[in-house]
């Protein structure tokens, strides 16, 4: 009996050792007492909440929850298990019906438990049900605000200032206290005194922490509270920062510090090389840059009491020993910073000047030795970088450090593959320019891949009728257009002489005719002025042939003229004119062959007069040209 007394002791004893390792888990609920109001009738149903929070930095946690004391078995949680992240928190909600007249004195218990294991047991929510006088009281609590000593708004302080806790209570309170209580810690009671009609008190916080504020009021028949927020008060640290280049020399830079993922700076320096700061410990972003480099470290852990970091960032040169495949080196940029960081962004800046922009890639060194300004290992292509051919700048994003180069590669030319590569200027392609004389033009690329000259592009008013320009939409360049004005008169005379030749030779056609129907009547005319009349019929006929085609031929050089350097919409006429040419002709060859057979008929020989008898009247058809 006494052995197995003995082996309980010594297990309870063990139990007692683990309790305060499993403590260790930090996660709390708030607030820590919670007063609540209820009216004195049996079945009132009361609505509370609490908020449980995870403040460990890395790991989840389980929560499980339950009521005890008074609340148990009347109090119904919206959640009795929740799992946590690291900086998560969930607001729980409570519901109790009370079911007879009295004051309940009660807590929600929880039991947190990591995911690795273990647990830590024991934190809880006091919560106190007071019941009234049947509504005698009117206790209330309005704005409840946390502010500094200037007055402002706040939710964070650093160890050693102090915070405001102002309420608004109305009704008669008998006493106003607000409770203070750290997460992990223990709870504290401040009055608050009436000053102007606001209640008001101050709190310097001891110790580094995350605190919450609720505030109560009390009078003779009930208490009231209300939740008023957290402040988290921060142990001021030192930051000394000291920036060098690769062979030690101190190097000025500027530098800004952000609160990690934060965009405004909260600290700013210029033209430094060592930086000693005072600062609120947390995490930050680290940014420092120069002229032509910009180094950004994120996610830097800044708690300690003394934080140094040294950063060595150097512009090394160019003449390096290239890879096989580089022509050379356009810039280098190496950086070497001793603090640990989740992720970095390295800038720099490059002369484009000589430079095949289209070969340009970006390398990492493997092993760079900062002393030296050399790479010890080998150069490989990286291609988490970014390359701004516009702003000349390079973006790296890494999560280590070396030599990062910004390299030209020696690619061999094929010129008309319509790549720009080497010594190429272009390939098959063409680009705006300007003239020397300073006008919008465009340069082709020459079957040798260098750019042609500047060609000025075409326009209204320089001299060439081109470019789809006309004489309506450019009559400075391709003249007046063709509107029945100045231009038909060309027209007008070449229809006149085509008019006056086709009724001259319908004239003589009926002449012909005439005078021979009169020399069979009359029979008198004589051989000699036969042959007279037939050399001037056919004379006439010439000269209306020549004419014809003298003022044919003007009005051809006359529209030459007026169309010189116009584009000139073809007319009827200009169509038909050939044709009519050939018609005249025709006309022409027959009244020459008429006269011809009229004189070997002896119809114009002179003396005596012969009478034929015609055995059957010839019917003549009358010729007739028109010329339109």
């Amino acid at each position: 009996m006494k052995k197995s007394f003995g082996l309980v002791l010594l297990t309870l004893s063990l139990m007692m050792c683990l309790v305060p390792f499993a403590g260790a888990v930090t996660t709390y609920l708030r607030p820590a007492k919670m007063v609540l109001y209820a009216d004195p009738v049996p079945g009132t149903t009361v609505q509370g909440s609490f908020v449980v929070k995870n403040v460990e930095t890395s790991g989840n946690i389980v929560v499980t929850m339950s009521p005890t004391g008074d609340l148990d078995g009347i109090t119904t949680l919206s959640q009795t298990q929740v799992t946590l992240s690291p900086g998560q928190e969930k607001t729980i909600t409570f519901t109790t019906t009370i079911n007879q007249v009295k004051t309940y004195q009660g807590s929600i218990s929880a039991q947190f438990q990591p995911e690795g294991g273990g647990f830590s047991a024991g934190s809880a929510v006091d919560v106190t049900i007071l019941m009234g006088s049947g509504g005698g009281s009117n206790l209330s609590i309005g704005t409840v605000t946390l502010t500094d000593s200037h007055g402002d708004p706040v939710d964070a302080i650093s160890l050693g200032e102090s915070f405001n806790i102002m309420a608004s209570v109305s009704g008669s309170p008998t006493t106003v206290y607000a409770s203070i209580t750290r997460f992990g810690g223990s709870s504290t009671n401040r009055i608050l005194t009436l000053n102007n009609g606001v209640y008001i008190g101050s709190y310097t916080p001891p110790s580094a922490g995350e605190y919450s504020i609720s505030v109560h009021a009390q009078d003779s028949e009930n208490e009231v509270s209300k939740y008023a927020g957290d402040i988290t008060v921060t142990q001021p640290v030192w930051l000394y920062l000291n920036v060098k280049n690769g062979q030690g020399s101190s190097k000025f830079v500027s530098l800004r510090l952000y609160e990690h993922g934060e965009t405004t700076a909260v600290v700013t320096g210029e033209n430094k090389s060592n930086f000693n700061l005072q600062i609120t410990s947390g995490v930050y972003d680290l940014e420092i840059y120069d002229s032509k480099i910009n180094l950004k470290l994120n996610n830097i852990d800044l708690t300690q009491a003394s934080n140094s970091i040294s950063i060595r960032l150097d512009d090394a040169p160019e003449d390096l020993t290239l890879p096989d495949d580089l022509k050379k080196f356009v810039e280098v940029v190496a950086a070497d910073p001793n603090v640990d960081f989740e992720d970095a962004v390295l800038t720099f800046l490059y002369n484009d000047s000589g430079v095949l922009e289209n070969n340009l890639k970006v390398l990492k060194c493997e092993n760079w030795n900062m002393y030296y300004q050399r790479c010890d290992g080998s150069w490989a292509d990286f291609d988490n970088a970014t390359i701004d051919k516009d702003l000349n700048k390079v973006t790296v994003y890494t999560d280590s450090f070396s030599a990062y180069g910004l390299g030209e590669e020696n690619t061999t030319a094929v010129c008309g593959n319509g790549i720009v590569e080497g010594s190429e200027e272009c390939d098959g392609n063409s680009e705006p320019c300007n003239t020397t004389d300073n006008r919008t033009g465009t340069r082709t690329c020459s079957s040798s891949c260098t750019w042609n000259a500047c060609v000025a592009n075409p326009y209204c008013g320089d001299g060439s009728c081109d470019n789809g320009e006309t004489c309506s939409s450019c009559p400075e360049d391709c003249g007046t257009c063709d509107t029945g004005g100045g231009s038909s008169n060309s027209g007008g005379s070449s229809g006149g002489s085509s008019g006056g030749s086709s009724s001259g030779s319908s004239g003589g056609s009926s002449g012909s005719s005439s005078s021979s129907s009169n020399a069979s009547s009359s029979n008198s005319s004589t051989s000699g002025s036969n042959s007279s009349s037939s050399s001037s019929s056919a004379q006439e006929q010439a000269n209306a042939t020549e004419q014809i085609e003298n003022e044919t031929g003007g009005a051809e050089e006359q529209g030459q003229t007026t169309g010189a350097g116009q584009e000139q919409t073809p007319t009827v006429w200009a169509v038909l004119r050939p044709v009519a040419k050939s018609l005249g002709y025709v006309a022409a060859a027959l009244v020459v062959v008429l006269a011809f057979f009229a004189y070997q008929s002896g119809l114009f020989k002179t003396g005596q007069k012969k009478v034929y008898k015609r055995r059957k009247p010839i019917k003549r058809r009358k010729l007739k040209v028109v010329l339109s």
